[in-house]
């Protein structure tokens, strides 16, 4: 079975973070990034998208967070968290994929604020609030 581009580039980008170069991976990634947010963008709601999308923003993160970046991985970890939160208020129909992608990312988050907790402090405003996973509960059905 042949790989998609973004399959390619993932795949690509995650030979070169292995293997310690991180400037080749970061191409990767962002197109890896950029050809699944085109395929977002014309169909919101197909799961595998979805899922391959976030993980693409948690490895920028990761990424990031490694080279000391540490705003730009907050932001690639609040990336799809939003863009899940957006959407679950919009109503879009599968609600399930998106509270699922949304509990991935609010974990990583987590998990960031854990490893860099005086980066977190300085930033607080840049983390989702709590109240931002509160979702109406019509979305649940």
């Amino acid at each position: 079975m042949e790989l998609e581009d973004w399959q390619l580039s993932l795949k690509n980008g995650n030979k070169c973070f292995d293997k310690f170069e991180y400037s080749a991976a970061e191409s990767y990634y962002f197109e890896a990034f950029d050809l699944l947010e085109q395929k977002l963008l014309v169909d919101p709601e197909c799961r595998e998208i979805l899922f391959a999308w976030t993980a693409t923003c948690h490895n920028l993160a990761t990424l990031f967070e490694r080279s000391g970046e540490l705003r730009l991985a907050l932001h690639y970890l609040n990336t799809p968290h939003n863009y899940c939160h957006k959407m679950l208020i919009k109503e879009q129909s599968d609600s399930i994929a998106l509270i699922q992608a949304m509990n991935i990312t609010w974990q990583a988050i987590q998990k960031f604020s854990k490893k860099n907790p005086v980066f977190v402090q300085a930033n607080a405003e840049y983390l989702p609030s709590r109240s931002a996973l509160n979702i109406p509960l019509s979305q649940l059905h």
